[in-house]
């Protein structure tokens, strides 16, 4: 059975990248960007059952691939979500049936979905080739938890996906011997540079590079720590020119802006990343709106004390969970259920909890509203009341 979705009809992407170039072994033309990319991308497909759990026990992608095409397989793990892109699945197959890719070996699959911690963690491990290994952390999934736990890196010093984005480099590094490269795309970029960051001495001796493709920054304080400043050599970041999700706190000066076929925000998608040859189509500089968020959004932070930002949070996802939905996809799929539920949980809020939010809502037009149109309406209404 195959799967019938169709892929960007625009400019060369990753899947056109395997198609032209799958029969391009890694003797023949070295691992690059490129390739993280798609590999950071695969991770976002549901393995369970399929790719091992520990780093003794390994399976070819080639494997995993003939798994996917069986139509029970296709049915159980190609409905991404709301927000992955659904090509992901075939990205998955294409890259299984070609050469380049089809003999990387998987191990290390972990998942953790916790409510309770508010946590959303996955992982797997590629054996690009004997003794060479690419760490991947995936990134924001489609789950409800999943981002509240993006939201609270903007109070917390530590989210728990962080915390184990660690443990797990360190349990590979300690398992598997060789050489270690760590990738991630959108929080599994910023995942992948905690886990560097968190590298002991001799654990950093094995570290090649660390991929970060549009992932949320850190605290200014982060970026001057002796664990970032020992591989900041060895991070490249790749952002896109309309960037929103890389936009949020602060980042190294050295990055590359990669031109997309996507439009506004849905260029956060890899696939509408612009691929020549083995290496992406860059842009000069970020547009006007990347630039606004980015002051918009750290200046709002920095006006809202730590506690001010966690009771926001707090409060927001709690209308969000009055949904009763688990996915954004079921938010989607039963939108007037979902949305009424939300307002009559707004309905609910005590004074100081809705003072507390307004609060930080008054805050983000404060920031917002000379460089936002759409704001600043909002603004001028919200003072004729």
């Amino acid at each position: 059975m195959e799967l019938e979705i169709e892929p960007y009809n625009k400019d060369y992407n990753i899947l056109d990248y395997i198609a032209l170039r799958g029969d391009v072994s890694f003797a023949q033309s070295p691992f690059n960007s490129v390739d993280a990319l798609i590999l950071s991308q695969l991770s976002y497909n549901n393995m369970e059952e399929i790719v091992p759990d520990d780093f003794n026990n390994k399976i070819k992608l080639s494997d995993v691939a003939h798994i996917f095409k069986n139509p029970k397989e296709i049915l159980k793990r190609c409905n991404m979500g709301a927000f992955i892109n659904p090509l992901t699945p075939r990205l998955l197959v294409n890259a299984g049936e070609s050469e380049r890719f089809g003999s990387i070996n998987l191990c290390g699959f972990v998942n953790i979905i916790d409510e309770d911690k508010i946590e959303q963690f996955s992982a797997v491990t590629y054996e690009l080739y004997k003794n060479q290994y690419l760490i991947v952390y995936r990134g924001t999934d489609d789950t409800v938890v999943a981002w509240y736990e993006d939201f609270n890196l903007g109070w917390m010093d530590e989210i728990p996906a962080q915390k184990d984005a660690a443990l797990y480099a360190k349990k590979a590094f300690s398992t598997l011997k060789g050489s270690f490269s760590i990738a991630g795309h959108s929080k599994g970029g910023n995942l992948a540079l905690k886990a560097g960051i968190a590298l002991e001495k001799a654990e950093r001796k094995r570290l090649q590079t660390i991929y970060n493709f549009d992932g949320p920054g850190f605290y200014p304080e982060v970026l001057k720590s002796d664990g970032y400043l020992k591989i900041q050599d060895r991070i490249r970041s790749y952002y896109p020119q309309f960037c929103v999700v890389g936009m949020m706190f602060e980042h190294g000066p050295a990055y590359q802006i990669v031109r997309s076929s996507a439009e506004g925000i849905l260029q956060h998608d890899p696939f509408g990343w612009n691929i020549s040859g083995s290496t992406f189509q860059t842009e000069a500089s970020f547009d006007e709106t990347s630039r606004f968020v980015y002051e918009s959004f750290n200046s709002w932070t920095r006006r809202l004390s730590v506690a001010e930002r966690k009771r926001f949070i707090d409060v927001f996802f709690s209308v969000i969970y009055a949904s009763g939905a688990k996915t954004n996809y079921e938010i989607d799929q039963n939108r007037v259920i979902c949305g009424g539920k939300m307002l009559a949980k707004m309905a609910e809020l005590t004074d100081s909890e809705r003072s507390d939010f307004m609060r930080a809502v008054k805050n983000l037009i404060d920031v917002a509203k000379d460089k936002l149109p759409m704001i600043n309406v909002f603004n001028l209404l919200r003072n004729k009341k």
